[in-house]
């Protein structure tokens, strides 16, 4: 259990439910998780996907007995596929992406130990918990299309303290409206698609920033990619992408469209394209956005 966690309520009672032990960690830095993870021979652990990434980076130089680990958990953001296939080939197990809030009271989405899991899901409903996929008038969608994620259950929360603006936009008839987009396959498994809030509308189209971003991740070159809305006159908002390459790689804003444009679809190119040495991350490990936003 992590320090900087906002909502680690489900994590301090499993042990506690369970009869096992507690690992507190005060601060997130690769090496200390390590150290611990071998150390108290820790058997499951729930993180964010920078910090499974950090974990592997340290695991390549050094060698930490990390055996005892069956439950590498990943939430709170999107895990990409070539971490999670990274983290299978070097420990032989795979992460196990979930998803959860304060307002679910923990995790109601989750991929199931030992179970294949579907490269990108979220698995599927928790025990107790309903979830739908709706769009803005609160219809079910089918499989496939892309709404807002609504969960319902005993372990949802019913509102927030003092706060009735709030719950007017989130509780509607016993469902928690996440403001998470998703959307599900066939066999009712779901996926994450981006944050409601995070979605443009370039000249009246949707576009998703995190698949601009992992498209921009798959080039060899980038390291990491943040998508961000800026204004613009004639489309309402367009992406801008900023960059860090890998190792300080050389790699010209042409190129970088080159290679979005054998990708997407025209409307998603990113229209402005930053090249940095580095992304401001929050205190999990997250791009930080908001610090990219311009003022």
């Amino acid at each position: 259990m992590f320090a900087p966690f906002a909502h680690p309520h489900e994590i301090f009672a499993r042990p506690l439910y369970l009869g096992g032990t507690l690992v507190i960690l005060d601060k997130i830095y690769p090496k200390s998780l390590a150290e611990a993870i071998s150390r108290h021979k820790v058997s499951c652990m729930m993180g964010l996907a920078p910090m499974y990434e950090n974990l592997l980076g340290v695991l390549e130089h050094k060698a930490y007995d990390v055996s005892s680990l069956r439950l590498p958990e990943s939430g709170g953001m999107y895990t990409r596929v070539e971490l999670a296939e990274r983290f299978r080939k070097k420990l032989g197990l795979p992460i196990i992406p979930v998803w959860g809030s304060t307002e679910t009271t923990g995790i109601a989405l989750a991929n199931r130990p030992g179970e294949y899991i579907l490269p990108g899901s979220l698995g599927k409903p928790c025990i107790t918990y309903e979830v739908k996929i709706v769009d803005e008038a609160g219809r079910e969608l089918p499989a496939g299309d892309v709404g807002e994620m609504i969960f319902k259950g005993p372990a949802v929360v019913q509102g927030y303290y003092k706060d009735t603006a709030s719950e007017q936009g989130c509780f509607t008839d016993d469902w928690f409206y996440s403001g998470d987009l998703g959307r599900t396959d066939t066999n009712g498994n779901f996926y994450f698609v981006e944050r409601k809030s995070g979605m443009m509308k370039v000249a009246g189209l949707k576009v998703y920033p995190l698949e601009v971003e992992l498209i921009l991740e798959s080039n060899p070159a980038i390291k990491e990619a943040a998508v961000i809305s800026v204004k613009d006159r004639l489309r309402g908002e367009v992406p801008k992408a900023i960059i860090v390459t890998n190792n300080g790689e050389r790699l010209s804003e042409k190129e970088v469209l080159e290679f979005c444009r054998a990708q997407m679809a025209h409307y998603k190119l990113p229209k402005i394209i930053e090249i940095r040495e580095s992304l401001p991350k929050t205190g999990s490990g997250k791009i930080n956005k908001k610090a990219l936003q311009p003022e």
